[in-house]
């Protein structure tokens, strides 16, 4: 372990640092449950989407400010354990666009709602609510790993990289049943539900790209 790495986590900082880190990467993990949720709804024919779209939007811009209070945090500090600080905020950034994705899928299914939408194209989007749940959820493990064993924060991040790679798969199936389940739909209507496939498949993505960096901050740490 890099002496600047354990010098940084041996201040006054340490503890404030980590319950922000882990705090982050809750609220991202609410903001993907709420998306969950609103995929539910949606699927169900719910009339008024707006209180479950409000809980995603929530999440997102509370998972924005708990990584603005933590890169005020992480601000100070030696040159020699700028490396390391650069890497926790590289690593929050990418935790971030989970929710930002999770944030864009909900508004276009929001902007979608009461429009007449096949029930086999929802069963499509709904079958992504616990496939991003779970790769969320294995991204927050290895993230919370880092600061306990970083050998098996590198495990974690090999098991998002599997669940990421399901989702990839439903993507390309999905993908390829809208053609046909949408193909008497209006094409503004179509164009925002291959968005909405997308920002889903990105969120996953995102997931993938976070633990990019825990493998990078695994390595510096064992």
């Amino acid at each position: 372990m890099s002496e600047g790495f354990l010098d940084w986590f041996a201040g006054q900082r340490r503890e404030k640092g980590l319950r922000l880190i882990e705090r982050h990467m809750l609220e991202v993990l609410r903001c993907v449950s709420s998306l969950h949720e609103l995929l539910r709804e949606w699927a169900g024919g719910r009339a008024d989407l707006l209180p479950a779209y409000n809980a995603v939007k929530v999440h997102e811009r509370a998972a924005d400010e708990v990584r603005r209070e933590t890169a005020r945090l992480l601000a100070g500090g030696s040159e020699i354990d700028a490396v390391e600080r650069t890497f926790l905020l590289r690593l929050m950034g990418r935790v971030d666009r989970i929710a930002d994705w999770a944030h864009e899928a909900a508004r276009i299914l929001a902007v979608l709602n009461g429009r007449d939408i096949p029930h086999g194209v929802k069963g499509e989007f709904l079958k992504f609510g616990p496939k991003l749940e779970a790769v969320a959820e294995a991204t927050s493990k290895a993230v919370k790993l880092l600061r306990q064993s970083p050998l098996e924060a590198l495990e974690a991040a090999d098991e998002v990289e599997r669940l990421e790679e399901e989702v990839d798969n439903l993507y390309a199936e999905s993908r390829g049943r809208l053609l046909e389940l949408a193909s008497g739909l209006p094409a503004p209507v179509v164009v925002l539900l291959f968005e909405a496939l997308n920002a889903l498949e990105n969120a996953a993505d995102a997931c993938e790209d976070s633990c990019d960096i825990v493998r990078e901050l695994a390595v510096r740490l064992s």
